[in-house]
């Protein structure tokens, strides 16, 4: 049996310290959404994204050799969810944490991850208070999950959680819902149905609060053929690009490029989704 690696021990042998889980609300929204959630993303070209993240990070794995002392390098991602963009990080070499703040999400990753075969270290904190044991050569946090912080004040904190996790001069990626994007989803009703699942999204826009609060409707197929039918809310608010700048500074980042959804250049007028690349100082 080959001995196990020092990632794979260091990882037994950390002592992660669990975040306040100050948000109940927001993992409550995914409490019936995580066995299903695969499927609202199935249009997802996970791959295409992780390419895109490691050309931005500027990353790419490094062999561990016997005697070198080298190990991949260590990628945090937040607010992972069921593990797909993680598990793709493992399987090209990297080391991989994943956080997020749903318990019922991250079982799902980790059985995606042990049934693709790859070493993922899940952790179940939230964005605004987590600690990590040992800093991460870069991070990332996509599809939105920003935007569910509903104040200015729990972007920054997660933020500041998220510089202190990251060694010096480590860059961050993310990305965010624009407010032309969440004023299209509070004007419209979407929904659609499967063999043993259908869902139905209504939203709604508060412009002074710059808030998009979704309705979320899940009908379930049960064993004996009925329906069980489960209601969640999901909340996400606008940030300012200002606002976005100015917490990055305050937790101790330089913003080094805003971009427009999987490209490099700057984002087009009415641009739904933009990335932000930032450094810890």
């Amino acid at each position: 049996m080959r001995p196990a690696s020092s990632w794979t021990r260091r990882k037994r042998d950390w002592c992660l310290r669990r975040g306040a889980m100050g948000a109940r609300d927001r993992t409550e929204s995914y409490r019936w959404l995580a066995a299903y959630y695969d499927r609202l993303m199935s249009h997802v070209d996970y791959g295409a994204w992780v390419s895109y993240a490691l050309k931005r990070l500027e990353l790419a794995p490094a062999a561990e050799e016997p005697g070198e002392g080298r190990e991949p390098p260590l990628i945090l991602d937040l607010a992972c969810g069921t593990g797909t963009f993680a598990v793709e990080l493992a399987r090209r070499g990297f080391r991989v944490i994943g956080l997020d703040a749903s318990e019922e999400m991250l079982a799902v990753a980790d059985a995606k991850a042990r049934q693709a075969g790859v070493d993922v270290f899940f952790t179940c904190q939230d964005l605004t208070a987590f600690e990590l044991a040992e800093e991460a050569d870069a991070a990332v946090c996509f599809f939105d999950s920003l935007n569910y912080l509903t104040r200015v004040e729990e972007l920054e904190q997660a933020l500041a959680c998220t510089a202190r996790a990251l060694r010096p001069g480590a860059p961050f990626l993310f990305d965010l819902h624009t407010e032309d994007r969440l004023r299209e989803y509070g004007a419209s009703t979407f929904g659609d149905s499967g063999e043993d699942v259908a869902y139905l999204w209504e939203s709604e826009y508060d412009e002074e609060r710059r808030l998009c609060t979704m309705y979320l409707t899940l009908f379930v197929r049960e064993a004996d053929g009925r329906y069980a039918r489960f209601d969640e809310v999901h909340e996400q608010r606008a940030h300012a690009g200002p606002e976005v700048t100015r917490a990055l500074e305050r937790a101790g980042f330089q913003l080094e490029g805003v971009f427009g959804e999987l490209t490099e250049e700057k984002p087009r007028p009415g641009e739904g989704r933009v990335f932000y690349l930032a450094r810890r100082r």
